[in-house]
């Protein structure tokens, strides 16, 4: 069995192009007056060329190829990040490891006693990992995974992965070594054939026999009630009062009072 830090050092050796560091510990030590007494420096080997490295980063950063299987879980977001999940046998372990350019953090899950678990790698260590991984970005610039000169992107189908002459419905951008790249041409490309959960997803659809609304019961109107036709009133005349002479002969103001003059 590999210790958890030992796996995560090799993972960050994609990230490092290639190159492989020696585990550390401790970094730096200074003392009291800000003075450094000690500064690792471990040493380093190209364990794997920066071509390989960065086709494995490629294909582990690939959000789109991972979806079917676990939709967003594990994507960090405005970051190339590439990651791998796995799990044990009876799932009694769950890994989660990945990297960007700039930092790699790898996570397990697991019991004490080696019992088995209810859930594997996605679910168990998924979410631990991202939460790392969004916190130790956090202040760190966006960068990508830089392409190397031995590699290079060209179109091909999906159909039989040879090389296409243009881009266009069952066309697709790849990576390949340049060493390595296809060397057949594709000339009629064809639509991108489905996946199997796409499959089962259409399967599942034409299995599933439609079903027919239930019928609404319509309510019947309430009958309207004829109108009722209402004897017209006699005008009534209007009455006017006379207003009461003043009393001292004063003018009548328009309300029915008089007013005086003093």
């Amino acid at each position: 069995e590999a210790p958890l830090t030992e796996m995560t050092n090799v993972y960050a050796a994609f990230a490092n192009e290639g190159m492989q560091f020696e585990q550390t510990i401790i970094d730096t030590i200074d003392n009291k007056f800000g003075r450094t007494i000690f500064a690792a420096d471990p040493s380093s080997k190209q364990v794997i060329s920066p071509e390989g490295a960065f086709l494995i980063s490629d294909i582990l950063s690939d959000n789109n190829a991972r979806a079917p299987i676990f939709g967003s879980s594990l994507n960090v977001s405005g970051r190339d990040v590439a990651v791998k999940t796995g799990t044990t046998d009876e799932q009694r372990d769950a890994w989660t490891i990945g990297y960007t350019p700039q930092l790699a953090v790898g996570v397990w899950v697991g019991n004490n006693d080696n019992q088995p678990m209810l859930s594997g790698g996605s679910d168990m260590a998924g979410p631990i990992w991202r939460g790392v991984m969004n916190v130790g970005l956090s202040s760190l610039e966006r960068v990508s995974f830089v392409k190397p000169a031995g590699v290079e992107e060209i179109m091909v189908c999906y159909a039989n992965g040879l090389r296409a002459l243009r881009a266009g419905e069952g066309v697709y951008r790849e990576y390949f070594l340049s060493s390595a790249q296809p060397t057949g041409i594709c000339e009629q490309p064809v639509e991108k054939p489905k996946d199997d959960n796409e499959k089962k997803n259409n399967e599942k659809k034409e299995e599933e026999p439609e079903v027919d609304p239930a019928p609404v019961d319509e309510e019947e109107p309430a009958p309207t009630e004829p109108p009722t036709e209402e004897n017209p009133t006699e005008p009534t005349d209007p009455t006017t009062e006379e207003p009461a002479p003043p009393s001292n002969g004063g003018p009548v103001s328009p309300n029915g009072n008089s007013s005086t003059n003093q």
